[in-house]
This record gives structure tokens, sequence and C-alpha cells, in this order.
């Protein structure tokens, strides 16, 4: 365990977040005793849940089974109910001035953070951290099985070069890798430089693009 996330093989990455809905489940019955508004509700999500989910949504990563349950905790403070919610969700997660409320959208802010390392990752080499370089031996692992060569060398970076790592379970890539996987899938996340100099172009792998 370091910096509350937890880390090394086969662990469950569910357990780390357990206390955390606990203490959110609790803190949202005790708001619900006040009777807050609509918009009061709203402003208590931003706090119990944003707040308290952000740093280990960016150091562990948010399972999908875990964001869906903060979801249904979010709907019933929401609604103050149990069963369907009286509004849609996106309306309600709409700003104010497409009709909605602005409250929180996990889904959305769990993408953006798995965007973030993305951006991380896809910083020049001189910027770029060690990790990502791990990374990069991490996807060239995961290679689709479409691909028809077998040289993991000349798999050196899926965002220079033409192919994509597999997000398949057998694949094996990591959890965290597969959310960026599909982030830059969803939000067509690309190398499409408008004018690229021949310093660029030297440095694009040759094998793949």
């Amino acid at each position: 365990r370091g910096v509350s996330a937890r880390v090394g093989n086969a662990v469950d990455p569910t357990v780390a977040w357990r206390r955390v809905i606990d203490t959110i489940t609790r803190n949202l019955g005790r708001w619900n005793k006040r009777h807050p508004s609509m918009y009061g509700r709203k402003l208590i999500v931003g706090l119990e849940v944003g707040s308290r989910t952000q740093f280990l949504a960016a150091a562990q990563g948010m399972p999908k089974s875990v964001e869906t349950e903060i979801a249904g905790v979010i709907a019933k403070f929401m609604w103050d109910r149990e069963g369907a919610p009286l509004i849609n969700k996106a309306v309600l997660h709409a700003p104010v001035g497409e009709g909605g409320i602005g409250l929180l959208d996990l889904s959305a802010r769990n993408a953006a953070i798995d965007l973030m390392w993305l951006r991380t990752y896809l910083a020049p080499p001189n910027l770029r951290p060690r990790w990502a370089y791990l990374a990069d031996a991490l996807f060239a692992g995961a290679p689709p099985s479409t691909l028809k060569t077998s040289d993991r060398v000349a798999r050196m970076n899926m965002f220079t070069q033409d192919w994509k790592a597999s997000t398949h379970p057998r694949a094996g890539l990591p959890r965290q890798l597969h959310g960026w996987v599909k982030a830059a899938k969803k939000y067509n996340v690309r190398l499409d430089p408008l004018l690229p100099d021949d310093v660029l172009r030297l440095a694009i792998p040759i094998w793949h693009h």
C-alpha cells in the first residue's frame, strides 16, 4: 500500500474503495436528514463524492463496479428514494445553461483522469517520466490478435504507429492501462500534426505507420 493506493500482483482493486464508499454513504445519510434542496444536494455530492474519490481514482483507478455502485448512491441521495430517478441523469449532469444542474458525472470525471494520464504518457522524450517507458513495454506485450507481425521490439508506441493494444482480458493489459486505451479510442486521441517538420518525421518509427 502506498499513498492510500494498493499495488502489486493479483490485488483486488475494489478493496481500497470499500472504506471510501462506506464513508460516502454514511455522510450522505447524515446530510439527507437536513432535507437539502436539489441544488444543495448537488453541492453536497460534489463535496462528499467528488472530493473523496478524486485522488484515489487518479492513484488507483476506479473499477467499473465501484463507479456503478457510487452512481447508485448518488442517485438515491439526489431523489431521497430507491428505484429509477425521476429525471434522466444526463439532464442533471448538464450545465445550468443547458437545463441541468451540473451534477457530478463520475464516468466523465474518470475519463478525464485517464486522459490526463495519457497526456503525461505522450509527453516529449525530455519530459517523459520513467513509468511511461514501462507502459510502452506493457502495451507492446498486449498486441491485438489481428496484428500480423510478432516482433515485439517493432511495437514502440501505438499512438505513433498503426497498431493498438488489445483490451481483451487474455491480453493481460493492466486495468489502468486498459482504461487509457478505452479513453483514447472514445475521444479519438491520435498523432495528427498539421505541418510536421523533418525533425518530427525522422522521430516517427519506420515500422507500422
